[in-house]
């Protein structure tokens, strides 16, 4: 493998490029690597190889590659492929389109050296190649998923799916990444930042993609995946939200209806409308079970205790208990003051209806939290951890 000074940091790098039928600009790729840092830097260059048909494998190996084969398909498992192979803990991967200046590598690496676990390129940093970026994904997808993917993990990425990144191998080794296909790029800037990895962007230079054939990215496919894994990993966006949206909508029409029937249009519900609000409650109820479960999952992750985050969950249950018990209370003493007489059909049962879904909401939230409080303190014992 190839020889040169050795970098203040005393560390190699190695450059990882995933690999499937590209030896068009393959050979671009690894020549631009070469000017770039030979004499400047210890590296070797691995071609990760996800099955090609063409003469891929043959070019890297006569340019001084190492050659590695993914049997799985999908651009994550090439890169997994490639990153369990490196020799060196410096990763710089990148795709092999020539689209993107590995020269901008350099200021990537010097980040890691001075403490980053992941420096992410930013395509938006630099003025763009004409052309360089399809239209729909420069001005919606890329900025619609790299928004969300800010406002879920609170990570100041400004270009979630840069394919130019630098990272720290013993770092990620943590995240246990798995994603196989074009979502594994996600994956890892949303584990780094719930792992409290040290992020950081730069500003690249985005090329237009040397070949002439189309690109192996599927927009609505890989667009899909990546809000896919965007939602899973934010349980308080994909579960907790609707389950508040469900439990005021049903309060809404419960206390809108005051005059025995809610009017929506031409709908009137009254009685009735019992069994969508109980079916709501049900709902925000499992809802909100999932995301306090994932939210335990991410704090595992993060070898802390969840219990310790999720007191909400008894104030949550408490608080709907009590107004459940309200609700209840007040039609009892409607009921009362009728002397136990048989109720009209029409609002008292709505309300009554509705008291008795809130109480069991947040008895149900005030179970599950004992529950999860016994079984973190189980895994205390049994781990011995603090």
């Amino acid at each position: 493998m190839l020889n040169a000074k050795i970098n203040e940091s005393g560390e190699g790098v190695t450059f990882l490029i995933p690999c499937l039928n590209e030896e068009e600009t393959l050979p671009l790729v690894i020549e631009e690597i070469h000017e770039n840092f030979k004499g400047i830097l210890s590296y070797e260059i691995i071609v990760s190889d996800n099955g090609s048909i063409d003469k891929s494998r043959e070019i890297a190996e006569k340019m001084d590659c190492k050659v590695v084969i993914a049997t799985k398909k999908g651009y994550g498992s090439a890169l997994l492929t490639g990153i369990q192979n490196s020799r060196y803990d410096i990763i710089v991967m990148g795709d092999a389109d020539a689209s993107y200046n590995f020269g901008d590598a350099l200021m990537m690496i010097r980040k890691i050296s001075e403490g980053q676990d992941l420096v992410m390129g930013n395509r938006f940093g630099k003025p763009m190649e004409k052309n360089a970026m399809p239209i729909l994904n420069r001005y919606l997808g890329n900025p619609v998923l790299s928004f969300l993917g800010r406002l879920f993990y609170k990570v100041k990425i400004r270009d979630f799916h840069c394919g130019l990144r630098a990272f720290r191998k013993s770092s990620l080794e943590a995240l246990r990444l798995n994603g196989l296909g074009m979502e594994f790029a996600s994956e890892m800037v949303i584990k780094a930042s719930i792992f409290g990895l040290k992020i950081q962007e730069v500003p690249i230079y985005f090329r237009k993609d040397q070949r002439t054939r189309s690109p192996h990215l599927r927009r609505w496919r890989d667009g899909w995946r990546h809000l896919r894994i965007l939602l899973t990993f934010s349980p308080n966006y994909l579960f907790a939200a609707p389950a508040l949206i469900f439990i005021f909508f049903g309060m809404a029409m419960a206390f809108f209806g005051q005059s025995g029937n809610l009017l929506i249009g031409e709908i009137a519900l009254s009685y009735r409308s019992s069994l969508i609000l109980a079916f709501l409650v049900a709902m925000s109820s499992l809802m909100y079970g999932l995301q306090q479960t994932l939210t335990d999952v991410q704090s595992k992750m993060r070898g802390t205790s969840g219990i310790r985050n999720a007191a909400h969950t008894m104030i949550i249950g408490v608080t709907t208990s009590v107004i459940g018990f309200l609700l209840i209370f007040r039609e009892f003493l409607l009921w009362r003051s009728l002397r136990y007489s048989t109720l009209e059909t029409g609002q008292p049962l709505l309300l009554f209806t509705w008291g008795i879904s809130l109480l069991l909401f947040g008895v149900i939230q005030i179970i599950f939290y004992v529950f999860r409080k016994v079984l973190s303190e189980h895994d205390v014992t049994e781990t011995g951890a603090p």
